[in-house]
């Protein structure tokens, strides 16, 4: 059991399960894409205990030059040689941060950027955001003390330059992916730290939308320094756990209560 999602690489497939018997362990598993044969699997020990919706590790795969990056639902950070499954690293984001496990387990898929693997442990005391050494998970830098989220973050090209944009628990924040500096923030606190949607980018317009607060357009100011708030809205559109999609000025949301909505991007109108 599990909820990982699905991500394919060189005609194989990766995703992540649960196993009860013989023992409770978590697993990365690599099938053949074109027959679903089993070409290996991970395995390591887990203790789930009272975790809620304990079927499963929650965050998909992440692919990149060789390599697969994998999180537990308590934080096992693994890195992979995709073609064999030998192990590379590992970290334990609750023992090596002091990573404060969320209510649901963790489900933010690692992030890549380079050589750099990015990981939210929700640490207090600026280790709320890590980045590690893809090669071989020596820490780079440590920033925030925000409880982690759910919703994977994404990096942006804004003028040239990435950022860093990851919606925690209490603020949407846009980050230099290279040192950790926090650039602009934009709170936006929500009932039971259900961060979930990875926000979504269009222009410089970012959208970020839950289910309980609603929906937040933000606009990054051209070189994506600054931010500011373009809009917001709590009665049409509180989006679920899917990211919005956007094209052509118009967002399609997965409302809770309408079901699929359209919108304009610029002004939320539905």
């Amino acid at each position: 059991g599990g909820y990982a999602g699905i991500s394919v690489s060189d005609e194989r497939v990766y995703t992540m399960d649960r196993q009860v018997e013989p023992g409770e362990t978590e697993r990365v598993i690599c099938c053949q894409a074109g027959t679903g044969r089993i070409l290996w699997t991970h395995s390591y020990p887990v203790s789930y205990g009272k975790l809620e919706y304990g079927s499963g590790p929650r965050a998909a795969p992440t692919v990149h030059r060789g390599r697969v990056y994998t999180l537990g639902a308590l934080g096992d950070l693994f890195c992979l040689d995709a073609r064999t499954g030998h192990q590379l690293f590992r970290c334990s984001l609750q023992k090596r941060f002091a990573g404060r496990l969320p209510t649901w387990g963790y489900a933010a898929s690692p992030l890549v950027i380079g050589r750099t693997v990015i990981v939210q442990p929700g640490g207090l005391n600026g280790r709320s955001v890590v980045a590690l050494d893809a090669r071989d998970g020596r820490s780079l830098w440590q920033s925030l003390s925000d409880k982690a989220a759910y919703a994977t973050p994404l990096v942006i090209d804004v003028a040239g330059h990435p950022l860093l944009v990851i919606w925690t628990p209490s603020h949407v924040r846009g980050l230099d992916p290279a040192t950790g500096k926090s650039l602009w923030a934009i709170p936006y606190k929500v009932t039971m730290g259900v961060a979930i949607a990875s926000p979504a980018i269009s222009g410089n317009l970012l959208l970020v939308s839950g289910y309980w607060e609603g929906t937040r357009a933000i606009r990054l100011s051209p070189d994506g320094r600054t931010a500011r708030l373009a809009w917001s809205e709590n009665r049409f559109l509180r989006g679920f756990m899917s990211q919005p999609l956007l094209k052509a000025g118009h967002a399609y949301m997965l409302d809770k209560q309408y079901g699929v909505s359209c919108f304009e991007l610029a002004t939320g109108r539905k």
